[in-house]
């Protein structure tokens, strides 16, 4: 299972996933996302590209973008810029955090973890590879809780070029970039 998943990304590092979490999880979440964290745990993979996260620490997130109407949402994933992925009203969701935007992906979380995110192209924008490689290559891998981030924020003038790229907790990042922008988050279906 996942097979296309497995060969694209590569654990790097990895959180066993308690019971509770599982417990919490059941109902609420798809199962091939809590059998991926049963094989794997919360992982990040190839050093913070995409990290699986725990949903419980990401709960005032999506207040504070004030995502709703997104009935059970719950944040599951990040990529290596703070974007979110969320599972809500049956779907896959993308916030993209520097554009104010909370995609409805409409699809189930088998079609996301084996298609979408082993696309070529949703890679190149969604998870941003190209200025990923630069990133790494000029700031080194991400430690757990941490993102690259946009010193300033292109939503205040910064360029959102790899030059302007700093790392940070991504919680605060969040926080800083829903007080900015949140208040215009465009929702498309």
């Amino acid at each position: 299972m996942l097979d296309y998943f497995h060969r694209e990304f590569v654990p790097t590092s990895c959180t066993a996933v308690p019971g509770s979490a599982l417990d919490r999880a059941q109902g609420h979440l798809p199962d091939e996302l809590q059998d991926l964290w049963r094989l794997q745990g919360w992982c990040s993979y190839d050093e913070g590209r995409l990290v699986l996260v725990d949903p419980a620490e990401f709960t005032d997130v999506l207040a504070d973008w004030g995502v709703s109407g997104l009935e059970g949402g719950h944040v599951f994933a990040s990529n290596a810029f703070g974007d979110l992925f969320l599972w809500g009203n049956g779907t896959t969701w993308y916030l993209d955090i520097i554009h104010s935007q909370l995609h409805r992906l409409g699809i189930g979380m088998l079609e996301f973890l084996e298609g979408f995110l082993c696309d070529g192209q949703m890679q190149q924008t969604v998870l941003r590879n190209q200025l990923f490689l630069k990133a790494h290559a000029q700031l080194g891998p991400l430690p757990d809780d941490t993102v690259y981030t946009f010193v300033p924020l292109p939503a205040l003038g910064g360029p959102g070029t790899v030059d302007s790229l700093k790392t940070g907790k991504i919680h605060e990042y969040l926080y800083l970039c829903a007080q900015v922008v949140a208040g215009a988050l465009e929702v498309l279906e």
